[in-house]
C-alpha cells in the first residue's frame, strides 16, 4: 500500500515539474516582454528607452523609441547594456522634429491632413447602401 502511494505521488510530482518546465519554455520561446526604463516629453513628442524582449532575447537589448501625438515615429536598439541612449537632441519646433543617434541626424516634417467636408445627406443619416450605391429613401405616408 505505501509502495502504491509513494509511486502515485512521485508521478504527480513529476507531472508538475514538467508542466513547470514547459511553461517556462514555451514563455522564453514565444513570451512577450515590455519594459519601461525610462521617459522624457518634449511637446507632443515622448522619447522612451525600453527593453522589449519577444521570444528567448539574450543579451539584454535596450531600445529607444520616439512617438508622436501617439504614433511611433521611431524605434531602434540602443546596444547591449547601454547605458547612454542613443536618441539625443530631440527637438521640436512646430509640425517639425529633429533628433540623432550618433550616426545619422533625422528631420522629420508633420503636416495634418484636412478633413475632408462631410456632404450633407450623410450627415443626416442618408447614405450609400452596403453595394455602394446610393440608397433610396423610402418615403412612407
Amino acid at each position: 500500500m505505501r509502495k502504491g502511494i509513494g509511486i502515485a505521488v512521485g508521478v504527480i510530482i513529476l507531472l508538475a515539474i514538467g508542466f513547470l518546465v514547459g511553461r517556462v519554455i514555451t514563455n522564453l520561446s514565444n513570451g512577450y516582454r515590455y519594459q519601461l526604463l525610462e521617459e522624457k516629453k518634449y511637446g507632443p513628442v515622448t522619447w522612451r528607452c525600453i527593453h522589449e524582449e519577444v521570444g528567448f532575447a539574450y543579451p539584454y537589448m535596450v531600445k529607444n523609441e520616439l512617438e508622436y501625438d501617439g504614433r511611433l515615429i521611431y524605434k531602434a536598439d540602443a546596444g547591449v547594456s547601454q547605458n547612454n541612449p542613443s536618441v539625443r537632441g530631440v527637438a521640436v519646433n512646430g509640425g517639425n522634429v529633429s533628433w540623432n543617434d550618433g550616426e545619422y541626424a533625422y528631420e522629420l516634417k508633420i503636416t495634418p491632413l484636412p478633413q475632408p467636408p462631410v456632404p450633407a445627406n450623410k450627415a443626416q443619416g442618408a447614405g450609400q447602401n452596403g453595394n455602394g450605391e446610393e440608397a433610396e429613401a423610402a418615403a412612407q405616408p
